[in-house]
């Protein structure tokens, strides 16, 4: 005997060929359909939620009403959601996302009556050599995944193991490779029809690549609303189908029967290592897109979310946390809001880039929001430790300023500053800059310029607020009273070393000459240290030379740009090319 899990599901892209709110409206006619399935028929299994909770906030932020109910049925098993808060590219986001993703989505889907605990990856574009290790993390001890599986798909069953990059080894199942989380849109209303379809998926498309006595049918695609008629359709099937048992079941109940059954059985899996992020074609001729192209889709937004990731990663945190550590508040809510809002923008389609304009468009304003929280945190929280800082024995005539290493290393990088300048000779274009031990270090004058900033400072200048139009109400003229004009420096220089996770003082005083270093690393157009030399053409080409393996690199910095009809996955060349490049400019 056959077990046949049917498993009705959505797969739910939050945004992707139409925008997050016109997404949203059919999300909510989705699961208020569902709701109303789950009232009319209670013998009506479960249904799941693409496992991922953010569906969860999105339909509550229109429908509060529903919450109980919707917290009841999840609690029962009818309403299957969770590990994850949105269902991301795991290449293009970092660790310690993919790590947040997982605590905010599981938490979200407790607090509404239950979590899945199985690795859900049904629709990434490749995965990542340490997701076993994260899964396992979270107690997970099952993966369920669809594309980059190469030559997998050829050495395995639909049963395998996937070995993660420290080891970390788990049961797997791939969907068959030509129907992927797909296997039928939904049971035909007509049951001859609904017949011919599953025989079709039984005969052709899952057996016999499963070592288990069990399949599994997904019912649903993308966008997919509930079937409502599902349990008697199943019903009415079962009798024809003799040798098979038709189950109206979960995803979980199928990991738990297959895995059991294939370690009964002793059966030998297939072991699949490390990344997987491969194109492959089946042996029935169906190929398992990977979409590679989409990890160069749209570069600046995959730009703002590495800065943004940064920002939260080794800055607001680190030092909100540190700052608490001596008295302060965590910002413990403000931080998970903007964790919250970056989560909302790594959904495989947008932070991919392969979406409709406006949903980047869209994407920006949350990658700003994130920001904007995450830097005003970090500066409050250097201002705060800087404000403790005793710099008593310091000489008074210096500007005195911290830099911060937020790093879990030392590090000796060249640090820029910006230096709000005293009121000195205008002339001066050099700094002395010594650390907390007095000695001298290498600096370079980068830039000047005068700045309007709110507040006062002794050694600037008022702005004429005659210039102001005479309508300004007396009250407001007594703000604007705090525009000054200030002249900042922008100074570059090389500190022995920066401590990790931790602070260094310096002393910065304006001179008129500056101090010689005799550790020249400029002859005419190359740079050289005991390493590595570096010469630039005239063209802005380099070329580097790497002392230790003697190896030469020439023509870097070389830009090229040609043409691409392609899309947001896909690179296309059109059929007459011309490439301009800066080489010999």
């Amino acid at each position: 005997m056959i077990n046949v899990h049917l498993v009705p599901h959505t797969h739910w892209d939050r945004e992707w060929y139409l925008p997050y709110q016109e997404f949203r409206i059919r999300l909510t006619r989705l699961v208020g359909k569902l709701l109303t399935i789950l009232e009319r028929d209670p013998e009506y299994v479960s249904f799941h939620l693409d496992g991922q909770s953010s569906v969860l906030d999105d339909y509550l932020e229109v429908h509060p009403e529903d919450r109980e109910r919707l917290k009841s049925y999840i609690a029962e098993g009818k309403i299957k959601v969770g590990p994850w808060y949105v269902q991301p590219d795991e290449a293009l986001v970092s660790g310690e996302a993919l790590i947040r993703n997982f605590q905010l989505g599981i938490r979200i889907a407790e607090e509404m009556g239950g979590c899945q605990r199985f690795g859900y990856l049904p629709d990434m574009f490749g995965h990542i050599s340490q997701l076993p290790q994260i899964l396992a993390g979270f107690g997970m001890e099952e993966v369920v995944f669809w594309r980059g599986l190469g030559d997998v798909v050829t050495k395995s069953n639909t049963e395998l193991r996937w070995q993660g990059a420290d080891g970390t080894t788990m049961f797997a199942y791939r969907f068959p490779n030509a129907i992927g989380y797909n296997s039928v849109f939904r049971l035909h209303a007509d049951l001859d029809k609904a017949e011919q379809q599953l025989r079709e998926l039984l005969d052709v498309h899952l057996l016999p690549p499963t070592q288990a006595a069990s399949v599994l049918v997904m019912v649903g695609v993308d966008h997919m609303e509930p079937q409502d008629n599902l349990t008697e359709i199943i019903r009415q099937l079962a009798p024809k189908f003799p040798g098979y048992k038709l189950i109206h079941s979960t995803m979980e109940r199928f990991l738990a029967e297959t895995r059991a059954d294939v370690e009964k059985k002793g059966a030998s899996l297939y072991t699949a290592v490390g990344e997987l992020r491969d194109t492959n074609r089946s042996t029935d001729g169906a190929i398992n897109f990977l979409l590679a192209n989409v990890l160069s889709s749209r570069m600046p937004l995959k730009q703002f979310n590495a800065k943004v990731q940064h920002e939260l990663e080794k800055w607001a945190e680190p030092f909100s946390a540190m700052w608490h550590g001596m008295g302060g508040a965590y910002p413990d809510k403000l931080l998970g809001q903007s964790w919250k809002y970056l989560l909302q923008n790594h959904p495989h389609d947008s932070i991919c880039g392969c979406s409709r304009d406006e949903v980047h468009r869209q994407m920006v304003t949350r990658f700003e929001w994130a920001q904007e929280i995450a830097q005003q945190l970090t500066d409050e929280s250097l201002r705060s430790i800087t404000a403790r800082i005793d710099t008593s024995a310091l000489p008074e005539e210096a500007i005195v300023f911290h830099v911060f290493n937020p790093l879990e290393h030392s590090r000796k990088d060249a640090v820029t500053v910006e230096l709000l300048l005293p009121d000195v000779d205008a002339n001066i274009r050099f700094f002395e800059i010594r650390d907390s031990e007095g000695r001298l270090l290498p600096s370079q004058w980068v830039d000047l310029k005068r700045e309007l900033i709110a507040g006062n400072h002794p050694d600037a200048e008022v702005r004429d607020l005659g210039l102001l139009d005479a309508a300004v109400p007396p009250e407001e003229k007594g703000i604007l009273v705090g525009l000054v004009y200030v002249r900042k420096a922008t100074v570059r220089f090389a500190p022995y070393e920066l401590p990790a996770l931790g602070y260094s003082t310096f002393t910065a005083v304006p001179v008129r000459n500056a101090a010689r270093d005799e550790r020249s690393l400029v002859d005419g157009h190359a740079l050289e240290n005991e390493w590595l030399r570096v010469e630039a053409n005239r063209d802005g080409s380099v070329q580097l030379w790497d002392k230790a393996t003697r190896q030469k690199y020439e023509n870097l910095l070389v830009y090229e740009d040609g043409g691409d009809i392609g899309d947001g996955y896909t690179f296309s060349p059109p059929q007459f090319d011309e490439l301009f490049t800066t080489l010999g400019l």
